[in-house]
């Protein structure tokens, strides 16, 4: 005996849903919220926001105020303090169009090189292995386009990233900016910002070495607000390796196409391990 069409309709509604795991959004996803940065207003998808960074997942979870949710109308928009318009827009571009993802596509160009198996290697050695990686990656860029950003929009990135914990984020800029930049005072991040950087960010500790032999080998003395910076303790351990240094023998200045550096012979080894002095909390 057939069943009635419409108990057939019943059973087959009554039938559990199989939704995607990933690709199946709730309807929250498609809000929008409303930020003012700097004086700008921004109308942009929480989902991102969300789904990327801890810091806006707690923020979006709160309560709404007794006037009104944030972001809901141009009276009452969410504010973000210490944010600039240029790093909300840096995220905002890497979050819509993926604006420095194919960066990472001009490795695949540079030349194969062998890397250097001590920090000990001499400062030219060192300064032109990066100069040619860089002018490689450099006129990658020049040949590609990127939503029309520069690629100094990585450092506005990366400075929001770290901030609200967008980890996945971080790693990205962080691989961008290690391909970019020289490890020298040219570059966007001197030597003691990234030695302060690395001490605070777990993910950027692989810069914290090289740095801190870069200020141990600097020309130099270290100015108020960098002593400042490191604090009493890490200072007393970068005045003792930059005595050391000092104090070596076979310590000779050298000159070459980027200014001065130092040849360090036996007398004093480039550190290849980190001074445990450094990481403890002051």
């Amino acid at each position: 005996m057939n069943q009635p069409l419409g108990a057939t309709l019943y059973e087959s509604d009554n039938q559990e849903m199989n939704h995607h795991t990933h690709f199946y959004f709730p309807d929250s996803a498609s809000k929008l919220s409303i930020f003012k940065i700097e004086g700008v207003y921004y109308k942009v998808h929480r989902y991102f926001l969300d789904r990327e960074s801890s810091v806006f997942q707690s923020m979006f979870s709160c309560p709404s105020p007794t006037e009104g949710p944030e972001g809901d109308s141009d009276q009452n928009p969410i504010h973000i303090p210490g944010v600039t318009t240029s790093e909300f827009e840096a995220l905002l571009d890497f979050l819509y169009n993926g604006a420095f993802s194919s960066l990472t596509d001009l490795k695949a160009e540079e030349p194969a090189e062998e890397e250097p198996k001590t920090y000990a290697e001499s400062y030219e050695e060192r300064r032109w292995r990066e100069l040619k990686r860089k002018k490689v990656i450099e006129d990658g860029l020049g040949k590609k386009h990127y939503g029309g950003r520069k690629d100094a929009n990585v450092y506005d990135l990366l400075s929001i990233s770290l901030r609200f914990e967008f980890d996945r984020i971080t790693k990205i800029a962080v691989g961008i900016i290690d391909s970019l930049d020289i490890l020298d005072d040219h570059a966007h991040y001197k030597p003691i910002e990234r030695l302060h950087l690395a001490i605070e960010h777990e993910a950027l500790r692989h810069w914290l070495l090289p740095a801190f032999n870069m200020l141990v080998m600097r020309k130099e003395a270290l100015s108020v607000a960098e002593a400042q910076m490191l604090g009493l303790r890490r200072m007393v351990v970068l005045a003792r390796e930059r005595e050391k240094r000092l104090t070596a023998s076979s310590i000779v200045p050298t000159s070459g196409p980027f200014g001065g550096g130092y040849h360090t012979g036996a007398c004093y080894t480039i550190l290849d391990i980190v001074p445990e002095d450094l990481l403890r909390v002051e």
